[in-house]
């Protein structure tokens, strides 16, 4: 509240615009020209630092413009509106925390720990962004913000020309505090930068021994499957040249299946005509269901692997498709031509054993690899994969086709909401070899190095604080000493110091004993004029102690000593601007009392009323008398809310009261108006006291034993 009104008074001064433009401005700058890059899109935004000083020098509605323009730069940076949200909430929360006397740095701290953190975790899951990078994000938050808000405390301290015209505390810190303070920030910002510097080196070398790893094996994958292919398809070509020959059916079936044993690689093989139909298979068993299929059925005329060697005269490997006839697998056919005295006579065929590349993975990668590989043909169709979850490899098609993000590295993918790094290699049967680790391998040492870097500050700030109250204790030390001295009657003037005091206590020390020496000269009249004030006091004593300042019957304050005495609490309350409430409250029916049970037993009332003031407001500073009669009046400060709360116990506990007078028992209630004066304490206090008074009246006129409140500002 006092924030608000605080901001709407500032809006009238054009000064306060202009600052915090000129701060936002800067902000802004360093937020886009002088960002910190980590890794990857992690970055570390400083602009903020700017919008921090501004509250430290020129108050919080000229950081609030800062805070706009600044955080609004990021907006448009990022596309991102998270950081508009969190850097503003950022700015209200530290700046009320301040008002507490919470030192910027921690109230930072305590911003993300118990509200940023949270609030970002929560977007990150809407957002889906990679689960293996939450930590990552939530750990660089809050460094960030250690950052940019111990830049804005250095250079407030630091700068003379900054400190200000403006303090957001007023409170003035101990000295051990401010060694403290002063030793943090002088610590944090170098140990951060280095710290952050050394991380970002790191990161850079472990990401290329990655893929440089990734390649490696990309490469080596990619020569065992050449060579694999390569010398299934020479194999094919030797059987096309054997074929060629004049030789018999039954040796061509015999050399087919010594060739398929040869190289079980192949599922299985055939041996057309010029036609396209197979005449010869291998393993026999398939053949045997094969040559059962209507003849139309036993052709291969639809099949690439037969048609483009027909018609280059050239070995040929297909694309991956999906078998029929001998199986229905998904395959890849290795055909060659035969060929006899320049005719084509048929092809070879060979369909190659696609799980087999399992375990040349297992033999390059090893069985407890965390990389995966994906081999596709010369048209994008997946030859192999070893995703452990299928739909990953639609996930993977999807992440081709998506656009990239504008600061995504080309061996960076998101697969199903999961980053990978990645390495390809091309073989020289246009096929595609593809690598894969998931990149928490990197974000695992960056978030390992952020969470001791965070150990490492808390450790230090822990340290400080320790070793502050000991320097400061050494420091202070000689000055208690010298007080000391200069508090007695007969000081020594000749007292040495200890050896660790510094210098200009020692000089300190001569000015008080001059100081002291002119005090002697003036010491007689002094005494004469504290004897004429001392008697004038007890002239005003005696004069006091002839009113008579509290109520016979209850030994409460009197009508006139609470006038006195609240007076003083009020005009106190006013200049600390401290919350007070005065209330009025009476008896109900007072006079049926006296009337059924006799004026001893409504005295009884009076004075069990009291002890219930007494029990129920026992703070020093609330002031309780009896106002006349069964009336009552309290002063007492506060939240206006508790303040309630503690009138309406009061009032339950009088009610539950039971009286016994000659065996009839009996109850009574009270009634109570509340006047609670929040800020606006220009109204004197018999004004207040009389609004008291008729919300007594509102409570009797309501049917009374309750409560009536109002609050004056």
């Amino acid at each position: 509240m006092l924030i608000l009104e605080k901001v709407w008074k500032d809006l009238k001064s054009v000064d306060l615009y202009l600052y915090g433009i000129g701060f936002g401005i800067l902000g802004a700058i360093t937020n886009i020209y002088l960002n910190f890059e980590l890794y990857g899109q992690l970055t570390l935004h400083l602009g903020q630092a700017f919008v921090f000083l501004c509250l430290l020098t020129r108050g919080f509605t000229s950081a609030l413009i800062a805070s706009a323009i600044t955080n609004g730069s990021l907006w448009y940076l990022t596309g991102n509106p998270y950081f508009f949200l969190t850097l503003n909430l950022e700015l209200v929360v530290v700046a009320i925390l301040s008002r507490y006397r919470v030192w910027l740095l921690n109230a930072d701290i305590l911003y993300w720990l118990f509200i940023g953190l949270p609030i970002t975790y929560s977007i990150l899951l809407v957002q889906g962004l990679p689960a293996e990078s939450n930590a990552m994000i939530l750990s660089k938050q809050i460094l960030n913000g250690v950052m940019y808000t111990s830049i804005a405390v250095a250079l407030n301290y630091f700068i003379p020309s900054l400190t200000t015209r403006h303090n957001m505390n007023q409170h003035r810190p101990s000295l051990s505090m401010i060694i403290f303070r002063l030793s943090v920030i002088t610590i944090i910002l170098p140990s951060l930068i280095i710290a952050l510097s050394l991380t970002q080196k790191s990161v850079s070398q472990f990401e290329k021994v990655t893929l440089a790893k990734l390649s490696n094996d990309a490469n080596e994958l990619e020569t065992v499957i050449d060579q694999y292919v390569v010398r299934h398809q020479v194999a094919v070509d030797a059987l096309a040249s054997t074929l060629a020959n004049d030789i018999s059916q039954l040796q061509r079936q015999s050399i087919l299946n010594q060739y398929q044993a040869l190289y079980p690689g192949f599922i299985t093989m055939l041996i057309t005509d010029q036609r396209g139909k197979v005449t010869h298979g291998a393993p026999t068993s398939f053949f045997e269901k094969y040559i059962e299929l209507p003849e139309e059925q036993r052709f291969v005329t639809d099949r690439d692997y037969f048609n483009q060697p027909k018609q280059t005269l050239t070995p040929y490997i297909s694309k991956v498709f999906q078998g029929r006839g001998f199986g229905s697998d998904m395959i890849i056919a290795i055909s060659s031509p035969v060929i006899v005295n320049q005719s084509f006579i048929g092809i070879a065929e060979g369909s190659l054993n696609l799980p087999k590349f399992a375990n040349f993975e297992r033999e390059i990668l090893g069985d407890n690899s965390d990389e995966f590989i994906l081999i596709t043909d010369g048209s994008d169709k997946t030859i192999y994969h070893s995703f452990p979850e299928p739909e990953m490899l639609d996930g993977f098609q999807a992440a081709l086709n998506k656009e990239k993000a504008p600061n995504a590295k080309d061996f960076e993918i998101v697969i199903n909401n999961i980053k990978y790094l990645f390495q390809s290699n091309n073989d020289t049967v246009n096929w595609k070899v593809y690598v894969f680790q998931p990149a928490n391998v990197i974000t695992s040492v960056i978030t390992s190095n952020f969470y001791l870097v965070l150990f490492s500050l808390f450790a230090i700030i822990l340290l400080f604080l320790f070793l502050a109250r000991i320097v400061s204790k050494r420091l202070t030390s000689p000055l208690v000493e010298l007080i000391e001295q200069f508090s007695r009657k007969e000081p020594n003037l000749n007292m040495e110091l200890s050896p660790d005091s510094p210098a200009e206590f020692e000089f300190l020390s001569n000015k008080l004993n001059q100081a002291y020496k002119l005090q002697q000269g003036y010491q007689e009249h002094l005494a004469l004029e504290v004897e004429e004030k001392t008697q004038q006091l007890q002239a005003l004593n005696q004069e006091l102690e002839l009113k008579a300042r509290t109520d016979g019957l209850t030994g409460l304050l009197n009508r006139m000593s609470f006038e006195d005495l609240a007076s003083t609490q009020y005009q106190l309350s006013t200049r600390e601007n401290i919350p007070c409430t005065i209330a009025m409250l009476d008896i109900d029916h007072f006079k049926r009392v006296n009337d059924v049970y006799g004026h001893l037993m409504g005295d009884k009332c009076i004075i069990f009323l009291a002890e219930q003031l007494r029990i129920h407001f026992k703070r020093e500073t609330d002031i309780i008398a009896r106002f006349g009669g069964e009336e009552y009046i309290v002063l007492i400060n506060g939240d206006a809310d508790k303040i309630y709360q503690r009138f309406e116990k009061f009032r339950k506990a009088v009610e539950s009261h039971i009286f016994n007078h000659e065996d009839q028992l009996f109850q009574v209630t009270i009634s109570i108006g509340l006047c609670h004066i929040n800020q606006d304490f220009s109204k004197p206090l018999e004004e207040l006291t009389n609004i008291a008074d008729e919300m007594l009246y509102q409570s009797k006129a309501n049917g009374r034993n309750q409560i009536t409140r109002h609050t004056v500002g």
